[in-house]
């Protein structure tokens, strides 16, 4: 995986006589003092040197059209060896904040890295994902902000290729390049305490239907912190709960829960071998299988913090043998097989 990222702001790394470190023949009115944009990466698997990276220039340098991805003549296909980010000296050292996730945000007066065409000022989002500057290389945070409309962006892709949004309702912002809202008054119709179902919103595009408890309450277009009791990828709805089992809401994302406590309770005990359970979060595991799916426990691995479970389905769920275990035996059919976190399973 390379360090750069769609929309990063780039410049040619050139010697004096300029040649670039892999040696890539330059457009013909290319000029060291140029800036461009990443709009596309294609990533070799085997190796980050072989990815292509292409670059948008800001003027004409009789270049191409990047496969139709930009006006002809302001792009070109570059290694990663030849590029570096282009950042101005205030986004290291003048952050406006240091945003968290959940925070409510707009984009700043004044910003620094290309911005999506349908974006507009007053533009209220969330953010949902934020990158540490340690990960792959990155010199300062990158907040994944999810709008309420649509605004012509992505849908927030992480690096292990899973969405944080609808696609064209999310971007990757620098904090130079945001500031927070300012609060409108929501009138609630829920309270804190009350059991909600969730319509839409959940993270990592999860499917609606679940059941949680609203904790909080705030002011702005996401007015409600919902609690689940199963782990969700989501946040700690500024530390109030355990991290990844929060979630914020918008009024039009849930109603009212018409169940029986029973319901709500989840199954504390240790999961064993011979157990039948259901999975109740299929957003990693195979296309074939859902939350009703039935499943018996195979095997459980429990030598890291969070046991793994080896489960056969009572139904072709698209997945595998479970081969992959210590003693390296099939242990079901393939395609019936799959693993999955204890903390994902409830008994049925």
């Amino acid at each position: 995986m390379t360090q750069f990222r769609i929309n990063d702001r780039v410049m040619v790394l050139t010697d004096d006589d300029g040649n670039t470190p892999m040696g890539t023949i330059l457009p013909c009115s290319f000029s060291e003092d140029l800036i461009g944009t990443v709009v596309y990466m294609d990533e070799d698997q085997s190796s980050h040197e072989k990815t292509l990276i292409g670059v948008v220039f800001d003027t004409y340098v009789d270049g191409h059209e990047l496969d139709g991805k930009c006006k002809w003549g302001h792009g070109w296909f570059f290694y990663p060896q030849d590029l570096f980010l282009c950042v101005p000296e205030a986004e290291y050292d003048e952050y406006p904040v240091d945003f968290e996730v959940g925070d409510l945000v707009t984009k700043a007066t004044e910003t620094y890295h290309t911005i999506p065409s349908g974006l507009k000022g007053a533009d209220v989002g969330e953010i949902v994902a934020l990158i540490e500057p340690s990960e792959y290389g990155y010199e300062h945070k990158w907040f994944g902000v999810r709008f309420d409309t649509y605004v012509q962006g992505n849908d927030l892709r992480d690096d292990y290729g899973l969405p944080h949004c609808s696609s064209g309702y999310g971007w990757w912002f620098s904090g130079s390049d945001l500031k927070f809202a300012l609060n409108t008054t929501t009138n609630c119709g829920c309270e804190i305490g009350d059991k909600v179902k969730i319509l839409d919103g959940m993270p990592r595009s999860g499917k609606p239907g679940k059941v949680g408890t609203i904790i909080a309450v705030r002011d702005g277009s996401l007015p409600y912190g919902v609690l689940f009791d199963e782990h969700i990828y989501g946040h700690h709805l500024r530390h109030r709960c355990t991290d990844g089992y929060g979630w914020w809401f918008s009024e039009k994302d849930v109603e009212p829960a018409n169940v029986e406590p029973a319901e709500l309770e989840v199954e504390k005990a240790e999961i064993r071998v011979g157990d039948t359970v259901k999975v109740v979060d299929t957003c990693m595991g195979p296309s074939g299988m859902s939350e009703e799916s039935v499943a018996e426990v195979m095997y459980i691995d429990r030598s890291e913090d969070e046991p793994w479970c080896s489960l056969m389905f009572t139904d072709y769920v698209q997945g595998h043998d479970l081969v992959n275990l210590p003693h390296h035996d099939a242990l079901c059919e393939d395609g019936y097989g799959w693993f999955v976190e204890e903390k994902f399973l409830k008994r049925v």
